[in-house]
């Protein structure tokens, strides 16, 4: 559904992520983790082509549509709550629009036609018929005529009741008119789900819901977050935005965060920073090679005791008794074991 090659994004000397590159499929939810700064909306932004890369591209699969959930979003308070809801399939919604316009203009021309232009409104009907013929079908096409009960059904969903649903906006609170902005993305029907924060202002029971709507999402969701029980709960990817790269990993917050530690270990942080230009711009240094190893010098000194231990204990001399006798051996008699001897370290030796 999303692919990005070679993506990055920079601030003048600061590099947000570079050499980005993604295969971002259909019926997997992707929660898009790191610090704050690190790059997480920024990326997101880039996804929804509301900000420009600095290098690389994003690309979408044709005629994709995507719903995107902003924390900068505003909505006019005097909408009526659920008409704002529907307007998240923008498909229907521009549809059933002219659909009453249509309906409006025909009634207009009904009361022309009794003023004495009927020729002029028989050609105007005539066109209508067909447009409305091809609305019908278009709004069948795309589930529209639900349209209404599934937005109010979400909107139940995420606490707003049904008795404030023809209401106008502005008699919500902020936290909930964010519920009603959600709505109108969810309502939508979108190929791709781009939700920043989601869980903003909502209590335990509503993010509940949320949960199970998208685990039985069959697009593809990006999804920040820092709620790591949610991320768990519905997520099957994260996607980590850490020392200036993105990386992919497999699994819900807390099994992705097992695997990354696992890597670390693998690969330690020291390799890079050895490899990594020092601050007044020269060449990297080479780093140093291993020191030996201590146990080859207590070995050495083990040795050397046990070789003084063994000159200063008494011998007992292999050789014969003349050889003993002319060198003036004073070692063992020769009357003992000559299998477990060596001979003296003096001249006979």
């Amino acid at each position: 559904m999303i692919a990005t090659t070679a993506l990055g994004k920079e601030y003048g000397a600061r590099v947000l992520f570079s050499g980005v590159s993604l295969q971002l499929n259909a019926g997997s939810r992707y929660g898009l983790v790191g610090a704050n700064g690190s790059g997480k909306s920024t990326f997101m932004r880039l996804l929804a082509g509301d900000e420009e890369a600095s290098e690389g591209t994003v690309a979408l699969v044709k005629r994709a549509r995507v719903g995107v959930l902003r924390q900068d979003r505003f909505l006019d308070d005097g909408e009526i709550i659920l008409d704002l809801a529907m307007r998240g399939d923008a498909v229907v919604w521009n549809a059933l629009t002219e659909q009453r316009r249509i309906a409006d203009s025909a009634g207009q021309s009904d009361a022309a036609h009794a003023a004495d232009a009927a020729h002029a409104a028989h050609a105007a009907h005539a066109a209508d018929a067909g447009r409305m013929a091809d609305l019908e079908d278009q709004i069948a096409a795309h589930d529209g005529y639900t349209l209404e009960g599934r937005s109010a059904e979400v909107l139940q969903g995420l606490g707003i009741p049904t008795a404030v649903h023809h209401a106008p906006l502005g008699t919500l609170s902020g936290g909930f008119k964010l519920r009603v902005l959600l709505a109108q993305v969810l309502v939508g029907g979108v190929d791709i789900l781009l939700l920043d924060e989601p869980t903003n202002h909502l209590d335990i029971l509503t993010i509940r819901w949320l949960e199970k709507f998208l685990a039985d999402y069959a697009g593809c969701a990006v999804i920040i977050s820092h709620d790591q029980r949610f991320l768990d709960n519905v997520t099957s990817h994260t996607l980590d935005v850490d020392y200036g790269t993105i990386t992919l990993l497999s699994g819900g917050y807390s099994k992705a965060m097992v695997e990354k530690a696992a890597v670390s270990l693998r690969a330690p942080r020291t390799r890079s920073r050895a490899s990594a230009p020092s601050s007044n711009g020269s060449a990297p240094r080479t780093p140093r090679p291993p020191r030996p190893r201590a146990a080859s010098s207590r070995s050495s000194a083990s040795r050397s005791r046990s070789w003084r231990r063994a000159r200063a204990a008494p011998r007992r001399c292999a050789s014969s008794p003349s050889a003993r006798a002319a060198a003036r051996c004073w070692s063992w008699p020769a009357s003992a074991s000559r299998t477990a001897t060596t001979t003296c370290w003096r001249t006979c030796r």
